[in-house]
């Protein structure tokens, strides 16, 4: 089974188009874990009116989009672990493109796909590839969870943690390129990495602690 963790704070505009996108994948041995992380407008009402059992919400006090990671960790039930943020959206296949490499050979750790990156305001498309490290995001993923347990899974002390998790995990298990977009990122005003001076920072800090690592310096 895949775990589908969604993280979600005041997510009414976009978790409607979120969801129906995990509902409707061609493969269906999913369950959808959806952290709502104190929301304070109709996020949960919206969720609600989904009547699935592979899909269950799980509220907790505001802690940021870090604390909702680990809370989906935490929860979730299946062999394989992927995330998709409740502005994003999945293609119909995603499930299954990224989840058959991992099934089929057991050397493989972890999948990824390239994505498409939407301007929420101009609706403009534009395909990311993933020939960079700072291209990668944990959503379009598909991780063995034995294989988080190896590894630890987010460092608190990043700024956006993924980034480094994602470094170890190249660092130490087999990964399998699906030359694709399978999922679409939704960049608007509130996405934490729409912020170019905090994108910026992480970076930085990334730099700090590894001298070197092929793609790395440019973005």
């Amino acid at each position: 089974m895949i775990s589908v963790i969604m993280r979600a704070y005041n997510s009414e505009k976009f978790i409607l188009k979120a969801v129906e996108s995990v509902m409707g994948q061609t493969r269906d041995d999913f369950e959808l874990v959806i952290i709502d992380d104190g929301s304070t407008d109709n996020t949960a009402k919206i969720v609600a009116s989904f009547a699935d059992k592979r899909m269950r919400m799980i509220t907790q006090k505001n802690g940021g989009a870090i604390e909702s990671a680990y809370s989906g960790i935490k929860n979730a039930k299946g062999k394989y672990i992927t995330f998709l943020d409740a502005d994003d959206e999945m293609k119909k296949d995603a499930l299954k493109e990224l989840a058959t490499p991992l099934d089929n050979d057991q050397t493989i750790g972890f999948t990824y796909s390239d994505y498409e990156e939407i301007d929420w305001s101009t609706k403009r498309k534009k395909l990311v590839t993933l020939d960079n490290i700072f291209n990668h995001v944990v959503c379009g993923m598909v991780f063995r969870k034995s294989m988080i347990d190896d590894i630890g899974f987010w460092n608190r002390s990043f700024l956006l943690p993924e980034y480094d998790f994602i470094i170890r995990v190249r660092k130490k298990y087999k990964g399998h390129h699906i030359k694709k977009a399978l999922w679409m990122y939704n960049r608007h005003q509130s996405s934490m990495t729409a912020d170019k001076l905090f994108v910026e920072k992480a970076r930085q800090q990334i730099l700090e602690k590894y001298d070197y690592i092929e793609g790395l310096k440019e973005y």
